[in-house]
């Protein structure tokens, strides 16, 4: 506080913390949860945690930011078996054990084929999807980078991908018509009932007009 007053010191401590990004910011909210992962991760020991009400053993892989730098998750094994991740603020009862373990190779394989699409939504839910764009949809997949995946490959108007399926969905039926689900047929079937209860509300509204 030398030559500034209280007022100003906070002033400045509040400026200087809105000035960085919010995976900064959440690094230091969860300084703690970022602490013992980060010591988990280094020394290969088992986290604790509390998932759907239940004490589980966490196997944690890597810690990242999503692609758009802004929330921090930490991708593993749920009890030495499931991939899973999780946003700092949910890792709740987290504690960090005496018992150590290694991942087989296989596992770190597909932990990091898991986490290289988007960690938000890392699961043992992989899939070989086919899916034709429009050329709406070609720029709108250059524009909308959130939560995109990336293709395999491309080949003319149709775009390969492995990514999650909730991802898939999520990402490619804000595109409506400029986006055809091809493959897998559960991909297609998912975004034909999509769709279809969408507009079944529309179509009920338009039996019951909405007063202004």
């Amino acid at each position: 506080l030398k030559n500034q007053s209280v007022s100003s010191y906070f002033r400045s401590l509040f400026h200087n913390y809105l000035r960085l990004s919010q995976a900064e910011r959440e690094a230091i909210i969860f300084s703690r949860e970022t602490n013992l992962i980060n010591e988990a991760i280094e020394k290969r020991r088992i986290l604790r945690i509390k998932a759907n009400k239940k004490d589980c053993d966490f196997y944690p892989y890597q810690m990242k930011t999503t692609k758009e730098e802004y929330l921090i998750y930490v991708i593993g094994l749920l009890n030495g078996k499931t991939i899973y991740s999780f946003h700092l603020y949910k890792l709740k009862g987290l504690t960090l054990t005496n018992h150590t373990f290694e991942f087989k190779p296989e596992e770190k394989k597909r932990l990091l084929k898991a986490s290289s699409s988007a960690i938000e939504y890392a699961r043992d839910n992989l899939i070989e999807a086919k899916i034709r764009l429009t050329n709406n949809g070609q720029k709108s997949f250059k524009r909308i980078w959130h939560n995109r995946p990336e293709p395999t490959r491309i080949v003319n108007d149709i775009y390969y991908f492995e990514a999650p399926f909730d991802q898939l969905i999520h990402y490619f039926t804000r595109f409506g018509k400029d986006a055809e689900m091809l493959l897998p047929l559960k991909l297609r079937s998912a975004a034909e009932k999509f769709y279809k209860e969408g507009l079944a509300v529309y179509e009920e509204k338009e039996k019951a007009p909405i007063k202004e």
